[in-house]
């Protein structure tokens, strides 16, 4: 059973899994993307029992 700071997360991580960046999330969440390399990465949203996960092209 995750914790309640596992509850309401934001994880960005790269094509291979690595953690790029998390965070506790609301609505006004931002991830600053900027200084990160071009590439795929996905973000998952963890909220209570519910996981969403989308994928993202970072192209500079």
């Amino acid at each position: 059973m995750s914790n309640d700071k596992e509850l309401n997360t934001v994880k960005l991580t790269n094509i291979v899994g690595k953690i790029m960046d998390k965070k506790q999330f609301t609505q006004s969440t931002t991830l600053d993307v900027v200084n990160f390399p071009s590439g795929i990465y996905f973000i998952k949203i963890s909220q209570l029992s519910r996981n969403y996960t989308y994928k993202i092209v970072i192209n500079h």
